[in-house]
């Protein structure tokens, strides 16, 4: 799939609108003894928007994310009712936009772009469709397994930037290693960091790179780029490390070793790396989501891991990634969670060690931030000369926030959990472009493959629900995105 939008085919009148026939081509066979007649090779008329196979299940996946009705021109129909009507008028729902240079015809209902006509014929449109018109990334992440399900690649597909996660943690790359067997590579030191320096992978040490390679093959036949998280995370510390007994010297030898393996393994193929994960809002924690902070120090593991970055592939960009730093409200650790991150990310700047910002906005529908709390908060971290990475979003619609250790206290009432939900998602994409930034990007899928679920049954925070069709909140993205990138 190509992230150029491809201009509409030429030469036919759809509703009003003309697009101009070109000069026909001329083929031209001659023998020794006779000439003949230039033949045209007709171009194929573009196919006629109520003619596009699947127009109804645009039309009716649309109608049933917004209950079954919804008004369109003053007038409540259901889905039989408004493919009825865009067939009789296709022309009143087809708008003209140039995409990076091209015409493009897109179907549109309330604002929400539906279906996009390329080289002559009309497909789904998708949210990396919109993006292209920005040059920015629509970013969603991705783990090996699910790449074989159907319905998650299918929805996968309206990214243009795959997020690795789970395949290159620490616990996958070296499985197999024991504490005994990292305490062997710091009594090899000095020859495996040699090696290192030399940016060399060190060939005595088994390695599990199945899962990352999978998915990075996965992204490259789909032409998306590649971003890689969790060099320093919490939540990827091994028992084999967690219970190893080691100083900090020796941990900052096991991270400059994890960290330096796989960067040098996929230098030039992954463009950003996240040089932490959620470390500030995990500092207080006194178990394995606080080992980094205690073990090694907030700012020495993250310096570590950004200088390893920069030194291995100058060319890639270095992100900082926290949690909840949007919300007004969290618990009790606002603002002190605010403070302290741009006191973190400051210093890391000053050192030339971060080059964007990554927030993950697992917000809660009984507590979504004000887009103006929002917009401020993201215009701090720019007016340190920082790029916003394509946010993580996931907005949980259920009566009880399901991570942290105790409940949340709700501050809104809600009548409508799904209409709530996408408010969610519109508010953070909305503010983004606000503050002009265009990347955006999703913290999970699909209902059906869903970390939450995962943890927590039936909490269903993803804009696809288990049977893959979209939510209320995809199409207030797609139309905040519409609006933002392309009118």
């Amino acid at each position: 799939m190509s992230l150029v939008i491809s201009g509409c085919g030429p030469g036919q009148i759809i509703g009003s609108i003309l697009t101009p026939t070109p000069t026909p081509t001329f083929s031209t066979t001659l023998t020794a003894t006779q000439t003949t007649t230039p033949t045209v090779t007709p171009t194929p008329a573009p196919e006629n928007l109520a003619d596009a196979n699947d127009l109804p299940v645009w039309i009716d996946d649309y109608v049933h994310a917004y209950g079954g009705m919804v008004t369109v021109n003053g007038v409540e129909r259901d889905s039989n009712q408004l493919l009825g009507a865009v067939k009789a008028n296709p022309g009143s729902f087809i708008e003209r936009k140039t995409i990076k240079g091209k015409e493009n015809s897109l179907f549109v209902v309330n604002g929400v772009p539906l279906g996009i006509q390329t080289d002559g014929t009309w497909r789904s449109i998708l949210a990396r469709d919109i993006a292209d018109a920005k040059n920015a990334q629509f970013a969603m992440p991705a783990l090996y397994w699910q790449i074989y399900n159907p319905n998650f690649v299918n929805v996968i597909k309206n990214a243009n930037l795959l997020t690795i996660t789970w395949d290159l943690n620490t616990g996958v790359v070296f499985k197999k290693l024991t504490t005994e067997d990292w305490k062997n590579i710091l009594r090899d030191w000095e020859t495996i960091k040699a090696q290192l320096d030399s940016r060399r992978i060190p060939n005595s040490i088994p390695y599990d790179w199945t899962g990352a390679d999978l998915i990075i093959k996965f992204a490259h036949e789909n032409h998306m780029g590649l971003r890689a998280q969790h060099l320093v995370w919490n939540g990827d510390v091994p028992d084999s490390i967690y219970n190893g007994g080691f100083t900090k010297a020796e941990l900052l030898k096991i991270l400059e070793f994890t960290i330096s393996v796989k960067v040098i393994k996929y230098k030039g193929v992954i463009s950003e790396w996240d040089a932490e994960d959620e470390l500030v809002i995990s500092e207080f924690s006194t178990d394995k989501w606080g080992f980094w902070q205690r073990a090694v120090g907030l700012l020495d593991a993250t310096r570590l891991s950004a200088r390893t970055i920069r030194k291995i592939d100058p060319e890639a960009k270095i992100t900082i990634t926290d949690d909840h730093l949007l919300e007004e409200r969290f618990y009790d650790q606002q603002p002190n969670l605010g403070i302290r991150f741009m006191k973190f990310v400051k210093t890391l700047k000053q050192e030339g060690l971060v080059d964007k910002v990554d927030i993950e906005n697992n917000l809660w529908i009984y507590d979504l931030p004000e887009q103006e709390y929002m917009e401020n908060i993201l215009r701090q971290i720019q007016g340190e000369g920082i790029e916003l990475a394509a946010a993580e979003i996931a907005v949980v619609p259920t009566k009880e926030f399901p991570l942290w250790y105790k409940p949340r206290q709700a501050y809104a009432i809600v009548d409508d959990p799904l209409k709530a939900q996408a408010e969610g998602y519109r508010r953070v994409v909305q503010a983004y472009i606000n503050v002009g930034a265009y990347d955006i990007g999703l913290g999970d899928v699909g209902d059906e493959t869903s970390f939450y679920n995962y943890h927590s049954p039936g909490i269903n925070a993803t804009l696809f629900d288990t049977q893959w069709k979209p939510k209320m909140g995809y199409y207030e993205i797609l139309k905040v995105m519409y609006d933002g990138f392309i009118n």
